[in-house]
């Protein structure tokens, strides 16, 4: 069922008679009301007309299984920042919180004081800032801090989208916005299915000190020194990530080449008619499928066992698992004969530069294999790489490459956050000057892990 929706309004005198009766997310059958244009400044459908309770106006809570919880007039981030006025009505928007920013106490016009948390949403390569009043910091925060594979989905429901300086802003409305952190509804589900392999995706995150958070982008393959053979990547202990040129020797699935997710990027857990997610603590709805194949790999060193999970998979056999789980239920009436799909050997003898994940994969039975977060089997992108001497006597390992906004050199309430998206690369040289005291920051916003 497709929902629809139109606005409702209470002017004060009727407020109280009605506060005890209406529970947000619950279902009613409401009669006797009046139909007025919808004006005001937060429109929050697209609809000329609004409804006012009355006196009156009778509220009936009912029951009904099969009705949908919500609905959302969603906006992808792509489409807002093209955006090229104020918005009349509220929108809705999601994408990935990939950095924090907290103004304390910012004066407005009228004197009154807020405090506001510069957020940043990411999508498709598009960058969208957010201005959030109220007290949003710490739940931001954490959100960015405890992501455990991907930073958060953050579905901002009601906010304004305005214009400053010729760049697209949305804000909250006070009162009437909602924030919602890794949402189990189906529209998660389709932003994470219709992501772009080919565009950057998320590692991790770090700190720059001064309470600003930014999540840490992947650079695809940009630092040449970090090139390792299979054998230094066995022997070498320091975490980071590295890039292995070699060769696919076999496929190593039984019938486990994809995965059920949950929208927080954490594998579920099916206990008889539901999904657990261990990571959110919660029971979940709407399940994400994703790619997790297994390969082994050999250069001249060496060889070892790769886990390709789902932007790596898409990327090495250039189809989404949706499409590939598609086309099955299209084209076959009974199982694979084989434990994987039969396309998936004909990258069997390619050689391909991996990056790789120096962490090993904590889950067995994958203990002793390496995560990949990118790959290429591009001759130009591979050449590239066995033309480069591999030593592992160069610079220390990356671990992580920050990104600079311009606003922490200028740190003023209206000022766009301009610069995210370029990169640099750490060294030993100015490490120093970006070191978090971990204990301190967990201490200080009580964090359960590192």
């Amino acid at each position: 069922m497709k929902l629809n929706k139109i606005q409702c309004t209470l002017k004060k005198e009727v407020i109280n008679q009605f506060r005890k009766i209406l529970k947000e997310g619950e279902l009613y059958s409401i009669s006797r009301f009046t139909i007025v244009p919808n004006i005001g400044a937060a429109k929050v459908v697209k609809h000329r007309y609004k409804l006012l309770f009355r006196f009156d106006t009778e509220v009936i809570p009912i029951s009904d299984d099969e009705f949908p919880e919500a609905s959302y007039s969603l906006e992808t981030v792509e489409s807002v920042v093209q955006m090229g006025q104020d918005s009349v009505y509220l929108i809705d928007v999601m994408g990935f919180l990939i950095s924090v920013r907290d103004y304390t106490d910012v004066e407005l016009d009228d004197g009154k004081k807020f405090k506001l948390v510069l957020i940043q949403l990411y999508s498709n390569g598009s960058y969208l800032t957010c201005n959030l009043f109220g007290d949003f910091l710490t739940k931001m925060r954490l959100a960015l801090m405890n992501a455990v594979s991907q930073p958060p989905i953050i579905l901002l429901q009601s906010v304004k989208v305005k214009i400053y300086e010729g760049k697209v802003v949305v804000q909250n409305v006070i009162d009437c916005t909602k924030i919602m952190i890794n949402p189990d509804i189906p529209e998660a589900v389709c932003f994470i299915t219709r992501l772009d392999p080919s565009e950057s995706y998320f590692i991790d995150s770090i700190t720059l000190g001064n309470g600003f958070i930014v999540a840490d982008v992947d650079d695809d393959f940009v630092n040449l020194s970090m090139n390792r053979s299979i054998k230094e990547l066995r022997e070498n202990d320091a975490d980071g990530f590295f890039n292995i040129v070699a060769k696919i020797k076999s496929i190593c699935n039984n019938f486990d080449w994809w995965y059920y997710s949950c929208v927080c990027g954490y594998p579920l857990e099916l206990f008889r008619n539901h999904f657990s997610c261990s990571e959110c603590g919660r029971k979940i709805k709407n399940a994400v499928k994703k790619y997790k194949v297994l390969v082994d790999v050999e250069d001249a060193t060496g060889s070892a066992r790769f886990v390709l999970y789902d932007r790596p998979a898409t990327l090495l056999f250039r189809k989404k698992l949706i499409e590939v789980l598609r086309d099955f239920d299209t084209e076959h009436s009974v199982v694979y004969a084989t434990p994987y799909p039969p396309f998936f050997d004909d990258v069997i003898g390619k050689e391909v530069v991996f990056k790789v994940d120096r962490k090993k994969v904590e889950n067995r039975p994958d203990v002793g294999t390496f995560k990949v977060v990118n790959c290429s089997d591009d001759h130009v992108i591979v050449n590239k790489f066995k033309t480069d001497p591999v030593s592992s006597r160069l610079l220390p390992p990356t671990v992580f490459s920050p990104i600079y906004e311009d606003v922490i050199q200028n740190p003023q309430p209206h000022d766009e956050i301009s610069s995210l998206g370029s990169r640099i690369s750490v060294t030993s040289d100015n490490m120093e000057s970006i070191e978090v005291d971990m204990e301190a920051l967990g201490a200080a916003y009580n964090l359960t892990k590192p």
